[in-house]
């Protein structure tokens, strides 16, 4: 093989890698669309119900959440022929997991409403900044950057916990549907 013909194919490999990881970060859809459902189920409860009904809740919703979401790109994997990398998906969604509970338990614990309120906000952000590396997307970004600064202001401002708690709810779940919805839109799989 001559050199020009290695550097050619090798700028092939290069693009197609890159289409594909791009193809497969578009199908994230169901992710953000469903933890934007349950987030904007929890708002409610927290702000009728309290704290410790949204805790009992997350410990609920986030093992199903999770098993459908593995079965979705399981089964999405096995259909187009391509693997994603679970790792990273792992340790964004532990960030986020341990994170929002640990944050949420210590506010509590120590009487910190507002670390307990915003907390789960940042972890979200955290996560969201690990996804988007991963699949070099520019909405899990900016939904990580939205979502850190509303927290931002909440502290700032010295905004009621409860308040807090409901708004970084519906922020996060009203930006994760947006997000998942352009996922879908520009995605080029079928479904």
């Amino acid at each position: 093989m001559v050199e020009d013909d290695a550097s050619a194919l090798l700028s092939v490999v290069r693009r197609t890698r890159g289409r594909t990881r791009s193809r497969l970060a578009e199908l994230s859809w169901l992710p953000w669309v469903l933890y934007g459902v349950l987030s904007l189920i929890a708002a409610p409860l927290t702000w009728w119900l309290g704290e410790q009904v949204n805790a009992f809740y997350w410990t609920l919703a986030v093992p199903l959440a999770v098993a459908l979401t593995s079965w979705y790109y399981r089964r999405l994997e096995v259909r187009i022929g391509a693997e994603s990398r679970i790792a990273t998906t792992l340790v964004g969604a532990s960030v986020i997991a341990v994170g929002a509970f640990g944050t949420g338990a210590v506010g509590g614990a120590f009487g910190w409403p507002m670390l307990a309120a915003t907390g789960p906000a940042f972890s979200v952000a955290a996560g969201l900044s690990i996804f988007a590396v991963d699949q070099r997307s520019l909405g899990s970004a900016l939904a990580a950057g939205v979502i850190a600064a509303l927290a931002g202001a909440a502290l700032v401002v010295g905004a009621d916990a409860r308040v807090a708690s409901t708004a970084m709810l519906v922020v996060c779940g009203l930006v994760g549907i947006a997000v998942g919805i352009n996922c879908r839109r520009s995605s080029r799989w079928p479904q």
